[in-house]
C-alpha cells in the first residue's frame, strides 16, 4: 500500500470518527443514555442472555464502572436482571420490550444520519471495506 492510501484512509477514519462523536453526543442528549451504556443495549442485545461478568469481560471495563452503566438502564427500564438456576450467585441480563423499542429507534436513527452522509455508490464501498476487513481480522 502506497503512503498517499494510507493517509488517505488516515483521513478517512479521523472522518467517520469526528461523525461517529457528533452523532454519538446528539444521541446522547436526545435519548438521555451515553456510548457506553449504548453498545452496553446493543451487545446485551446480541447476546442475551448475558452476565455483567461476561459484559465487563468483554468490555474491558472495571466491575464498578459496569455496575453503575447497569444500574443506570435498569432504572430506565431497558434491561432487567433474572437469576440464574445454574449459579445462584448471578444473575442473566436480558432487554425489555422498552430497551428493544429504544435500539430500534437508535438504529433507525444512525441508519439516517449513515445515509445523510454518504451518496448509494459510497455506502456500497463503505460495505465492501468493511466486509474486506472484517476477512482479514478474522483470518
Amino acid at each position: 500500500m502506497k503512503d498517499n492510501q494510507i493517509d488517505e484512509i488516515r483521513r478517512f477514519v479521523r472522518f467517520l470518527n469526528r461523525e461517529f462523536k457528533l452523532f454519538s453526543e446528539s444521541t446522547w442528549q436526545k435519548f438521555e443514555i451515553n456510548h457506553t451504556q449504548s453498545q452496553l443495549l446493543f451487545f446485551i442485545n446480541a447476546h442475551c442472555p448475558i452476565t455483567s461478568k461476561e459484559l465487563t469481560e468483554e468490555f474491558y471495563m472495571e466491575k464498578s464502572s459496569m455496575s453503575r452503566s447497569l444500574k443506570i438502564l435498569e432504572s430506565k427500564n431497558l434491561i432487567a436482571f433474572s437469576q440464574k438456576k445454574s449459579d445462584l450467585r448471578s444473575k442473566d441480563i436480558r432487554m425489555t420490550s422498552q430497551g428493544k423499542k429504544l435500539l430500534n429507534i437508535l438504529n433507525q436513527y444512525g441508519q439516517s444520519h449513515f445515509k445523510s452522509l454518504f451518496s448509494k455508490e459510497e455506502q456500497a464501498t463503505l460495505k465492501k471495506m468493511y466486509e474486506a476487513i472484517n476477512l482479514l481480522s478474522f483470518n
